[in-house]
C-alpha cells in the first residue's frame, strides 16, 4: 500500500513498507534486499539472467513490539533474547529505496551547487 503512511511511535506517520521478518534491536539501518532469482516472466516474456537479480529494497527502520499482556503466553514461544514485557511481532518497518534515493540526490545537488563557493 504505497499511498498509506505507516504510523510509528517516535516519528509519527512516515513513508515506509511493512514486511514480515525477524527484526530485533540493532538491525536498524540494515539493507533489505530483494532476490528475484535467475528467471522471471516480465510482460509475458521469459527473462533469464546469469546470476540472481538482486535489488536494494530499502533500509530497516525498526520493528513492532506488542505487550505480553496482549498475548496468550501459555501458547507463545518466547526466544531467549526477548523479554516478557515486549515481544517482537515479526513485522519490520522498512524505509523504501525511493525515499533514500531522493535524500541522496538532494544532498548531491546541494554539494554540486556549493562547489564554486
Amino acid at each position: 500500500m504505497p499511498d498509506e503512511k505507516v504510523v510509528t511511535k517516535d516519528f509519527g506517520e512516515m513513508d515506509a513498507i511493512l514486511i514480515e521478518c525477524r527484526s530485533i534491536g540493532g538491525l536498524s539501518g540494515s539493507p533489505v534486499l530483494l532476490n528475484l532469482g535467475v528467471a522471471r516472466v516480465i510482460d509475458g516474456q521469459f527473462k533469464q539472467s546469469s546470476g540472481p537479480m538482486e535489488f536494494l529494497f530499502g533500509l530497516v527502520h525498526g520493528h513492532y513490539d506488542t505487550k505480553s499482556s496482549d498475548i496468550d503466553l501459555v501458547n507463545y514461544d518466547i526466544d531467549a533474547d526477548q523479554t516478557i514485557e515486549h515481544i517482537n511481532t515479526g513485522i519490520a518497518i522498512v524505509v523504501p529505496f525511493s525515499s533514500i534515493d531522493s535524500v541522496v540526490k538532494a544532498y548531491e545537488g546541494r554539494k554540486e551547487g556549493n562547489a564554486g563557493a
